[in-house]
């Protein structure tokens, strides 16, 4: 019996210390875990301040990427498509209308002349309306209008050359007021495109190179315009580039004449 005894007062005892280990274990692991979840203070864990030279850099991002972004946007590439395809078979039924003979070539670039220009006003509502199809609007109403007095002037032979100079100036100023209301790129662009590339079509490869020169000033000034509107160089120098080619076919037909 006595052996008995001494035998379970050992167990008892093996017992009592594995007990009391797991209670110093179970302290420790909860001081532990209690300290992990107080936020450090220390400087090393504390996030960096950012500095105003990243904040102005951040600030600086080039908007057109936004807009560009915008424009592929699954949302909004369907519909603007459309929108242009629409607009595009109306353009194609009025020239239709007007080499079919069914009204006059003047009248009929007077028509067309004015849907585009009412594509342009329209482009200005929608972009005071922020919709997404307002830079749709603006670009065709551009595009038409450019290649409508491309077509009038030497085509149809309807349209003087002073006012078709004239329309081009008015529709690159109109896109320039557009983009600085509104803060859009698209007008600017499309418009000063429009104007410069139109400008060197007419008559070429012999235009009236004074007039003309007036008019690629006025698309080399709206182009520096736009690179400060929008902080996009690529444009003016587009500009400039078509200009210094239409001077040096200028000064080439001056030393024919002067030789």
């Amino acid at each position: 019996m006595s052996t008995a005894e001494e035998t379970l007062e050992k167990r008892e005892q093996e017992l009592e210390s594995r007990i009391q280990m797991l209670e110093r274990q179970l302290d420790r692991l909860s001081s532990r875990i209690s300290d992990e979840n107080i936020p450090p203070t220390d400087s090393a864990s504390r996030p960096e301040p950012v500095t105003p030279r990243q904040q102005h850099a951040a600030d600086e991002l080039p908007e057109l990427s936004e807009e560009v972004l915008s424009w592929a946007s699954q949302n909004s590439v369907l519909p603007r498509l459309a929108t242009i395809c629409f607009l595009m078979v109306i353009a194609l039924g009025l020239r239709t209308i007007t080499d079919s003979g069914l009204v006059d070539k003047l009248a009929g670039s007077v028509l067309g002349m004015g849907y585009a220009a009412a594509l342009m006003i329209y482009g200005w509502y929608k972009y005071g309306k922020e919709s997404p199809l307002a830079p749709v609007f603006a670009a065709c109403g551009a595009v038409l209008m450019s290649t409508i007095v491309v077509e009038t002037h030497m085509h149809f032979l309807s349209l003087p050359l002073v006012p078709a100079y004239l329309t081009l100036m008015a529709t690159g100023f109109g896109m320039a007021l557009m983009s600085r209301r509104f803060n859009a790129f698209v007008p600017i662009s499309v418009g000063v495109f429009g104007m410069c590339f139109a400008g060197a079509a007419i008559d070429y490869p012999h235009p009236y190179f004074p007039y003309l020169s007036l008019v690629l000033l006025t698309a080399n000034i709206l182009g520096y315009f736009a690179a400060q509107l929008k902080r996009c160089s690529w444009l003016r120098w587009t500009v400039l580039i078509v200009t210094m080619i239409m001077l040096q076919l200028w000064g080439v037909r001056l030393g024919i004449l002067l030789c």
